[in-house]
């Protein structure tokens, strides 16, 4: 896999997330209730993962509700404006401001880790604050589940960086400036904000040479046992076609000699009647059954 279809599918993961959170903000419009937003937040967070929690900030950006509130209890009540990350109140300044979705950076979560915090405005039906969904995600929980794949993670280690520079996810062994192996970094866009995607080949790969053989030899081997296979039926194929011919053969031969006019008896090693041509049975007055009850002709 290249950067470029890496950098494509987490912006993916990520966009698809989007999308539930500008339906809430369309349900809060229309004055939907609290337990409605909780239900309605967790079906979806049920639906598409990814999500740290789905909140109900008020106009006052205090978060009254949570969703699911059982590990985000760290964030209830919390008033943004004394978020410690200083790209938080900007963010939500800007959302109230513009009326348009926001993002901070990278920044510390409330409820522990690193992640990203989206801010998207409602308004009543005069044009009013009424508050703002917020959507949250842990990075390293966005990451692996857009890249999820063993074989990736381990060909492949790789960065994301925010817009302020902050290293925001690392994969790989060590610390985030080993990232220095033939690196390719390509633009990743989070909402309006470009963030950097790091992806280089993984220094874990390098001394194992022998897997490489290894890997080698169980192709060779698979490739040799298609081919045994292959040669096996053809034996087999031309076996049968040889049988069918010698019973096609055998078949024309019965059908000549039991129309001659002349009688045949056919015996085994210890002179037993094995066959008798129709002349013989129309001579002595005999059926094939009959003539093999005898034990033997001398």
């Amino acid at each position: 896999m290249t950067a470029e279809k890496a950098r494509r599918r987490v912006e993916s993961f990520f966009n698809a997330r989007v999308v539930p959170l500008k339906f809430i903000s369309d349900r809060m419009r229309e004055e939907m209730s609290e337990r409605g937003f909780e239900e309605i937040a967790g079906k979806f967070i049920e639906q598409y993962g990814g999500y740290q929690a789905v909140n109900w900030i008020d106009p006052s950006w205090t978060i009254r509700l949570s969703v699911p509130a059982a590990v985000n209890e760290g964030a209830l009540n919390q008033d943004l404006h004394q978020h410690p990350d200083p790209t938080v109140p900007p963010a939500i300044a800007r959302a109230e401001r513009d009326h348009v979705l926001t993002a901070t950076a990278a920044i510390d979560l409330l409820q522990g880790g690193m992640g990203i915090a989206l801010y998207l405005p409602v308004l009543d039906r005069d044009g009013a604050l009424a508050g703002f969904v917020n959507g949250v995600f842990r990075v390293d929980a966005l990451m692996q589940d857009s890249l999820p794949e063993a074989g990736l993670r381990e060909r492949f280690d790789f960065a994301l960086t925010d817009t302020r520079g902050r290293e925001a996810y690392y994969h790989g062994d060590g610390s985030f400036p080993a990232l220095r192996k033939d690196p390719v970094t390509v633009p990743l866009t989070v909402i309006d904000d470009t963030w950097v995607f790091t992806m280089a080949h993984s220094p874990r790969l390098e001394g194992v040479e022998h897997d490489s053989w290894a890997d080698a030899l169980t192709l060779f081997g698979i490739i040799l046992s298609l081919v045994v296979a292959f040669a096996f039926r053809a034996i087999l194929v031309r076996e049968q076609k040889l049988r069918l011919s010698g019973e096609r053969f055998r078949s024309i031969t019965d059908d000549v000699m039991d129309n001659l006019q002349a009688g045949i008896l056919i015996t085994d090693a210890r002179r037993r009647v094995v066959w008798i041509n129709s002349s013989i049975k129309r001579y002595l007055g005999i059926t094939m059954k009959e003539m093999m009850a005898g034990t033997s002709w001398t």
